[in-house]
Formats: C-alpha cells, structure tokens, sequence
C-alpha cells in the first residue's frame, strides 16, 4: 500500500501566513476599539481644559466641604448668569484688563469645575448656566431685579413655598470679589493679582445662608471715631450673615433682629446711656423675665486708643482688662517685620473649655500688629466665664503710648497678652429650658483682621475669628470653614490647542495609521 505522503493543512505555508495575518487583523481591529474607548475616557477627562492627574486635584471639592455640601436637605440651585463657554473664554478677557492672573486661567477653570462638584456631592443641589441670548435669560433677571446682576456672577437661589401658600425665594449673589482673592503689597493697595479663589467657602456658606429661616444679622457702628473694618465685615456676609451700619447709640436703636453688635477701636467714649444700651442688648432689661439671651458684642482694640472710661469699665465687668500701650516683643523669633508686629499661640485649653473653637493646623499662625495690652481678670465670676482663645508668648512687654526712642524694653516685666478673648454670661433659657449664652468678643487688634489678614498668608486669623464668632452665634455645626484654594502653577495642564492635537491623535490619527498598516501588512503576506 502506497504511503499517504500528504502535507497536514495547519502544516502548509499557505494557512500559517494566512492565520498569522488574521491574527494580526484581529489585534489590530481590537486595539482599534480600545483606543477609540481609551479616546473617550480621556476626552471626558479633558473636560473643562484639565486633567485631574491625582485624587488632590485643584479642580476637585476639598473633603472638608464634601461634609457640609451633603448635608445639604432642601432643593438649592447654583445660578451662574453666563454660559460655561462664555465665563471661560470672554469673561477671562474682560477680567484680565482690571485683573492678572498668573496662574493663565487657571482659577476660572478651576470654577466651574468646582460648580459642577456640587450636584455631583448631592442631588438636592443643581447647577444651571445661562444664556443671556435665550428667553430663559429674561426671568431669571426678573427674578433677582432687586440686585445688580451683572454677566459671571453666581446665583445660589432656594426657593419654596411659605407658610401661606406662596412661592418665595431666598437667594444670594456672589461676584467676582466673593470668589477670587486679589493680593496686596505692604502699604496694603491691591496688586490686582489673583492669588487665591474662595469659591467653596463662598458657594457652601451662601447655599446655608438661603436655607436658614433666621439670619445672623450684625450691626456695625461706624461712629465714636471708630477704624473702617467694612472689608472684613464683607467676609462675614460671605459667610452667610446680614449686616447694616448705624453710627452710634446715641443717634441709633440697636435693631431688633440684630444678634451682633460690632465696633473698631473707638477713639471717643461710650455715654453711660450708649453703655446702657449695650448691656439691654446682652442682658436684657430687668424688668424683661422673657429675655432670652443669645446675642454677642465684637470689640477690637487698637494701640492708638487713649483710655476710654465707660467702655473700658464695661468690657471690665465682662472680665477684660486694657492697658495703655502696645505689646511689644522681645523675642526675635515670635516678630513680624517689627516687635510690635507679634505672633501669637493658639490656646488649646481655653478653646476646649469654650466649647466652639477648633485649633487650626499647626502650620498657621497667627500675626498682627499694634495690639493693645489685653488680660482676662478673672476665670469665673457669678454667671460670667471667661476664654484666652489666642495669647502672645510670656516674652512680651508693653511699650507705653508715645515712648520716647530712648525707651529700653529690657527694663520692663515681661509677660503673655491675650489677642482674641470671649467672655460668656451664663444663662437657663426660660423658652428652651437649656443653657444660653451672651458673649463678648474682644480682639487686642483692628491689625488682626487688617490687609494681612485677608491675604492667603494670614487668612488663618479670619478663619479662626470666624470659628470664634460663629460659635457665639450658635453656628458650631456649619462653620464653612474652608481653606482658601491656590492654583500650584508647576502642575502640568495642556493648553487648548494641545487637547485638541491629542484629542485628534487619539480619534483619528492613530486608527487610521493603525487600518493602514493592517492593509500593508496583509498585502504583503498575500504577495509572499
């Protein structure tokens, strides 16, 4: 029988060169489909001209704000009057002919990508960017026709039906000066330089601010000689809290709806009426059982101040004792740029026995300059209870007012001064049948919430003012306590044009190059 000599088919060249070029079709046609998904995963990263290369991206809603955004339980939307295209094109070229920004459109990208976080956290909240060319425009516009709305601010709007049936709106603007932290030199004039946004501080205490039934309301006396404070004011009204000026007690009542009375280092004296008054704010009339205590005096103190009888003996009955002067320290190490320019020490004690304080991270700190002498007279006395919230070290001395350039602060006692203190009349709520508190809150330094402090240096005084005054107001739970965001400029991020190339490169190029070499390599193996 002849031997069967013949060739197995998988053995043949014919059918290795044409499964190895299937084979190779099927790779190419797979890597194909996963570099067009691969395209449109990074198409969707590229969303808002960033690339969120870490989970601590710039562009990402800090955990912190995470807490507080959740919490949010009524239906609240997030109005910016322009559209997302708009607001990253031409408003960035209108802002840049008053405003530099160094970070080149970064902190405006950063914006709307934080805006978009917000419904993303929690759905009770939405986000809407209009179109002033749309019919849409027009009612919103209507709808907030008691502000000067103007196109790239944002409306943060809760509105709902109230007790009689009726739709009502609770809403508040936020602008350009609310979001972006504009520097400032050392004679305390604006660079015009963007250095910081406060977008989530403002957004998250704005969306509080529409949901509360009751708003803290302050009154800020302007007169008695007092230091303009009005931009410091501003950031409590970024916070979430109303205010109006009324220039002194004597001319004005203290509003009824107030809760805060406020005032900056007056150079003239309270009356003994003004100082009546003031003590009916806090602790109500005699005659008044059904007072319920709650509200809260701000004082700040300056080094320029001569003594001021009336008021001096006030605050003394809170248990705060001033002296002529200003502190001045010894130590090298806790100055500024001079020895009146003091660093000051968180105190930890003190603000765990308040109750409401939370330390800051170690790595702020806390400066100002010309503070007056300040000291807690007693812990306790009666119903009054007092705090050291921020203390100097036990290196300073007080450098009498108007010494003379002869005076030598070695032949002083040295010794620590309080910078922030809050004393507390403790009180049973005849209504709630709970403790109550009215507080006094003295600041040694109009300084301590000066120029420095509003820049992203020394922020750390207002947040930890903030925490103070908040606590006082009853606000511990929600004190939107938020660092201020700084763009890190050495981070890579593509420019348009680059997104665009890679973008083409990855939908287009790269297939097309891929099919092309397929078909060369499959007519190659043919013709072999």
């Amino acid at each position: 029988m002849e031997k069967n000599n013949k060739t197995p088919f998988y053995k043949k060249a014919k059918f290795k060169y044409s499964t190895i070029t299937s084979i190779i079709v099927v790779v190419f046609i797979v890597c194909l489909i996963a570099v067009n998904v691969l395209g449109s995963f990074l198409s969707e990263r590229f969303t808002g001209f960033n690339i969120d290369m870490t989970s601590d991206s710039e562009y990402t809603i800090s955990e912190k704000n995470k807490g507080y955004i959740e919490k949010i339980n009524k239906p609240v939307s997030i109005i910016v009057s322009c559209t997302e295209q708009y607001y990253l094109d031409d408003y960035i070229s209108e802002i840049s002919q008053t405003y530099t920004d160094p970070s080149g459109g970064k902190y405006f990208k950063q914006t709307i990508a934080l805006l978009k976080n917000y419904h993303k956290i929690n759905n009770n909240i939405t986000v809407k960017f209009l179109d002033s060319s749309k019919p849409d425009f027009n009612k919103y516009a209507d709808k907030y026709s008691d502000s000067e709305l103007y196109q790239g601010d944002i409306i943060v709007d809760y509105t709902y039906k109230g007790d009689d049936g009726k739709e009502k709106t609770n809403y508040k603007v936020i602008s350009f000066d609310d979001i972006y932290e504009i520097g400032v030199d050392s004679s305390g004039s604006s660079t015009g330089v963007i250095s910081g946004s406060n977008l989530e501080n403002s957004v998250t205490s704005a969306l509080y601010y529409v949901i509360q039934k009751n708003k803290n309301k302050i009154a800020l006396i302007t007169g008695y000689g007092s230091e303009d404070i009005s931009s410091y004011v501003s950031t409590l009204a970024t916070a979430g809290y109303d205010y109006e000026e009324i220039s002194d007690l004597n001319v004005d009542s203290i509003p009824k709806d107030t809760t805060m009375v406020m005032i900056a280092a007056p150079k003239v004296d309270f009356s003994q009426s003004d100082i009546k008054k003031l003590d009916e704010f806090l602790l109500g009339k005699a005659e008044d059982s059904d007072f319920d205590y709650g509200t809260t005096f701000v004082y700040f103190a300056s080094s320029s101040q001569s003594n001021l009888p009336n008021l001096d003996a006030f605050l003394e009955e809170w248990g705060i004792g001033f002296k002529s002067g200003t502190v001045y320290e010894t130590n090298s190490n806790n100055c500024g740029d001079s020895n009146t320019d003091v660093r000051f020490e968180f105190n930890d004690d003190d603000a765990k026995r308040l109750g409401f304080v939370d330390a800051l991270n170690s790595n702020y700190y806390y400066m100002a300059d010309n503070s007056r002498p300040m000291r807690l007279l007693f812990d306790q006395k009666g119903k009054y209870n007092t705090y050291s919230v921020i203390n100097t070290a036990d290196s300073c001395v007080v450098r009498p007012y108007g010494a003379s350039d002869s005076w030598d602060a070695s032949n002083e006692n040295t010794s620590a001064y309080c910078e922030v203190a809050v004393s507390r009349f403790v009180t049973e709520s005849k209504k709630k049948n709970t403790a109550r508190f009215s507080n006094v809150v003295s600041v040694a330094s109009t300084d301590f919430v000066g120029y420095n402090a509003l820049t992203v240096a020394y922020n750390a005084n207002v947040r930890q003012l903030l925490s103070v005054i908040n606590g006082c107001a009853g606000r511990v739970q929600n004190t939107y306590d938020v660092e201020t965001r700084v763009i890190n400029n050495s981070k890579f991020e593509p420019t348009s044009i680059q997104i665009n190339v890679v973008k083409i490169a990855i939908k287009y190029i790269i297939p097309i190059a891929i099919i092309i070499f397929g078909v060369v390599l499959f007519i190659i193996r043919k013709l072999r």
